[in-house]
């Protein structure tokens, strides 16, 4: 069996950005000058950036990209809030103010595929995923803890299949290993948009709940298994796990584990007692 940890994405995607926070400060929305939109509670306001609590982490924006702000709900609001993450008026995925669809695998695959990528380095392989257009990427921290030269290989969609391309220079941004989490940050491409995933939440994922991996186990570039969720709370070596019986294998390491609706909510991780995978929750 397999097994997903449940903790909060900001262990490592939000290290050092939290601020002094206002209490229980009401959820704002916030539209950029790129024409996207954010929603979420404003934790801490700086000199130069506003930092946004969206529930499943902490996202920078700084105020010179920031042209309009209003409570959720006001009237002038920049955005409605019946407007879902991943909607055709929030492309992003970033405004989280209600789940996904649920679609077939193979539609999902082909929607977020291209979000999953590989992680090469000299001394190994292991895989990842992209959580924004500004090229951030999540992998376990053993694959790439100690490593200086770290590549990320793209997936795109072609008539033909999949294209692979490769990214150099990858930059590590951030480690947790307890929680064997890294934040890595892919360097900007001027003829390419990088597609990301949209973060999900394990409020409404239960035992018996179909996920899916997608990853490169033992070399097997892009591949896909599905299961189920077998258990939320697993207990092993003092951390509380979820349990997926989806086909996890070395190399599948720091790839995502999806639900239903194309959201991530895990993160799939090995160690010496098998595959397990992480997941995020709401904090």
């Amino acid at each position: 069996m397999r097994w997903c940890l449940p903790v909060a994405v900001t262990a490592v995607l939000g290290c050092g950005l939290w601020g002094e926070a206002p209490v229980e400060a009401a959820p704002e929305v916030i539209a950029l000058r790129d024409g996207h939109q954010v929603t979420g509670e404003v934790v801490a306001e700086k000199a130069g950036a506003l930092y946004v609590d969206l529930g499943f982490d902490i996202l920078r924006i700084p105020r010179d990209q920031v042209i309009q702000r209003g409570k959720l709900g006001e009237a002038g609001s920049p955005l409605a809030p019946s407007t879902r993450a991943g909607s055709d008026a929030d492309p992003t995925g970033f405004t989280f103010n209600g789940p996904l669809r649920a679609a077939p695998v193979k539609e999902l695959v082909h929607q977020y595929g291209e979000a999953v990528i590989s992680i090469e380095t000299p001394s190994g392989k292991g895989s990842g995923f992209i959580v924004n257009d500004d090229g951030y990427a999540v992998t376990n921290a053993h694959v790439i803890e100690g490593e200086t030269r770290i590549s990320a290989i793209l997936y795109q969609n072609v008539p033909s299949g999949l294209a692979r391309r490769r990214i150099e220079d990858v930059e590590i941004v951030a480690l947790n290993p307890f929680m064997d989490l890294a934040l890595l940050k892919l360097p900007p491409q001027k003829d390419l948009k990088y597609n990301h995933v949209v973060l999900g939440s394990l409020e409404d994922l239960n035992a018996g709940d179909g996920v899916f991996a997608v990853g490169n186990p033992l070399g097997l570039e892009r591949s896909v298994s599905q299961g189920i969720v077998s258990t939320r709370n697993r207990n092993l070596e003092g951390l509380v796990f979820l349990q997926t019986d989806a086909a996890i294998n070395p190399g599948n390491s720091g790839g995502p584990l999806f639900n239903l609706r194309g959201e991530v909510v895990g993160v799939t991780s090995l160690n010496r007692r098998g595959a397990r995978a992480w997941a995020s929750r709401s904090p």
